[in-house]
């Protein structure tokens, strides 16, 4: 009688062997006897029971036939992108799904034997991903490394290097909890002053076991910054947890990596568990074009001679442009690069661009790793958009939100939306005013808008309205807002046009253990140009904001000797100028960072910083 002599684990990825042995002693004499298996399977998205999707015929070889499902049902499922534009965790059940298998023994003379069923009291699940198959054995990764270290599904080395704008997702497979529980997804925030900070947010229930979920992790994507913003972010640790703290997931650290790059562009590939994961271009990137297309020669009519428009006889068919772009991770750790080979398997790869994902594919084909000699570590990549290339060029202008499908690579963000307009309407942020009534402080944030009649203004605050707020459009006002005296606060501002595009977004950071005090110096703007800065006083935040053509912004600035740190953003400068009194410093100018060391200055006279 036909049975089954080994199954699948209870778990299995989905590019490892899952493997059905059949057996059948009446088959071991009789050659005559094949077997036939009948699989059934359904995604987890689709919360139905499993469904026959194939049929497949044996011919045993001593009584025994084996069967490996891995390539038919790894066909089944799909991998699920987050959408950079929502909040919060998502989760997808594309990614898993549960599968059996009914079998039954047949002959030339009897065809049409019963199922056996009994496989349906031994479900087995499936995950998209896979490890390399001399690593595999006996599904050890769900049996041993699953459990013992829960791990988010990635190979990134822990305690990596990230900046604070790069966009993260920690990729967690649920394998335990279902129904109405609650999760925490929980950051801790460690500072160079060793102190820290823990903010939290939930996932959303019903919790669904074997779905797989995405959590935000980047300083930026959760407004981490604002937490501390006279801080400096050393590392950062990120777990889920349930109700009593116990811990569900490992500590996943990412470490801040301070070194200032102004031409970062975000990877983000597909690793071999199905996660997604991040890789920061840094430096220099070289961008080539290649165009195809075809000569064609043209016939004219015979009169053309005496014709005012000459005819062509050689002419081009339109062209595809078709731009490469190399560059490098820079310099990392050597487990770093290791690791980093993940992304040249080329599932998916997306370049972050505003608030989408851009399909990409890498274009490496080969490249030197490293020798055992090597001090340094780096890692080039060549990739390009993912459209075969385009008929059509677009400038790098902003066409706002609109139904267009075409994006090019030049900074254009076309969004979601109703309008593809370009919305010039800029606004401004000034001084900002702060009073106090017990343990709240008030923040006054006046704001303008120079020219220009936008259809309604939006605002909104990281750490206390996180979405875009509509606000009535006047030329200027004032908006304030209530916190805890001693918190930071951080306001961003732009215009809504009346083709509903967006306009710049401009920003101001107020830390109301200081606002409170009167305006002793000023930042002035000599140049056309607007532009946002930060300014910090021996690494610590002092003040913040957007300054328009030849407009000044109050700020206060604690006396003493210090040093300074204005970071310019919108704008290169060719000089500052740091004034105080008749004594005047010049800035030591690298990219958009100005710096001033040892200044010596008093609370009452202040400074001036003039950029030109």
């Amino acid at each position: 009688m036909i049975g089954i002599q080994r199954r699948p684990y209870t778990i299995n990825l989905a590019g490892n062997s899952i493997l059905y042995q059949l057996y059948d002693s009446e088959a071991v004499a009789d050659n005559s006897y094949t077997f036939e298996v009948k699989v059934l399977f359904a995604r987890y998205e689709e919360a139905a029971a499993p469904v026959e999707i194939a049929i497949i015929p044996l011919a045993p070889y001593k009584g025994v036939a084996f069967i490996d499902l891995a390539d038919l049902l790894n066909s089944q499922l799909n991998f699920y992108t987050p959408d950079p534009a929502t909040a919060g965790a998502q989760s997808t059940g594309l990614h898993s799904g549960k599968f059996f298998i009914h079998y039954r023994r047949v002959s030339t003379t009897n065809t049409n034997t019963p199922w056996n069923t009994s496989e349906e009291q031994s479900v087995c699940n499936i995950v998209k991903g896979g490890v390399h198959p001399y690593m595999w054995k006996g599904n050890n990764f769900f049996i041993n490394y699953f459990p013992t270290n829960k791990p988010f599904l990635t190979w990134q080395q822990r305690g990596r290097l990230a900046s604070l704008t790069e966009p993260l997702w920690l990729t967690w497979l649920n394998t335990d909890v279902a129904g109405n529980v609650a999760l925490t997804v929980k950051i801790q925030l460690t500072y160079t002053d060793a102190t820290q900070t823990t903010t939290q947010y939930n996932i959303a229930q019903p919790l669904k076991q074997f779905f797989v979920y995405f959590l935000p992790a980047g300083v930026l994507q959760l407004g981490l910054q604002a937490l501390q913003a006279n801080k400096t972010i050393w590392y950062w640790d990120v777990w889920v947890t349930n109700v009593n703290d116990e811990l569900l997931t490992e500590k996943y650290r990412f470490q801040h990596d301070q070194r200032n790059d102004y031409n970062q562009k975000f990877l983000l590939y597909r690793n071999s568990l199905g996660g997604l994961d991040t890789v920061r271009i840094r430096g220099v990137i070289e961008t080539n074009i290649a165009l195809d297309g075809q000569d064609i020669e043209m016939t004219a009519a015979a009169d053309w001679p005496f014709t005012n428009t000459l005819p062509r006889f050689d002419a081009s068919t339109p062209h595809r442009e078709l731009p490469a772009y190399k560059g490098d991770a820079g310099y990392i750790t050597r487990e770093e690069q290791e690791r980093l080979r993940d992304a040249f398997l080329n599932r998916e790869v997306y370049m972050a661009q505003g608030s989408r994902l851009l399909p990409v594919k890498l274009l490496t084909k080969q490249y030197r790793l490293r020798a055992t000699t090597d001090k340094l570590f780096s890692l080039p990549i060549e990739w390009m958009l993912a459209d075969a290339g385009s008929y059509y060029y677009t400038p790098g202008v902003s066409l706002g939100d609109g139904q267009n499908n075409f994006i090019d690579l030049n900074n254009v963000d076309l969004g979601d939306g109703q309008s593809n307009e370009v919305c010039e309407i800029i606004m401004l942020l000034g001084a900002a005013t702060t009073t106090y009534s017990g343990a709240n402080a008030t923040v006054n944030f006046f704001y303008q808008v120079p020219t220009g009649t936008p259809k309604k203004l939006q605002y909104k605050i990281p750490g206390f309205i996180t979405n875009w707020t509509d606000l009535t459009y006047q030329p200027s006002g004032i908006l304030s807002y209530t916190v805890l005296a001693g918190q930071s606060i951080t306001l961003y501002m732009r215009t809504v046009c009346q083709n509903d595009g967006y306009g710049p977004v401009v920003m101001k950071t107020v830390n109301t253990t200081t606002a409170g005090q009167d305006a002793n110096s000023t930042v002035r703007n000599h140049t056309d140009i607007p532009f946002s800065y930060i300014l910090t006083r021996n690494g610590a935040l002092i003040a913040q904001g957007s300054i328009g053509p030849g407009v000044y912004d109050p700020i206060f600035v604690p006396g003493g000797t210090a040093s300074y740190d204005l970071e310019l953003i919108g704008i290169v400068p060719s000089n500052a100028i740091l004034s105080i009194g008749f004594n005047e410093h010049a800035g030591n100018i690298t990219g958009q960072h100005v710096l001033w060391n040892n200044i010596t200055s008093n609370a009452f006279a202040g400074m001036i910083i003039s950029i030109f």
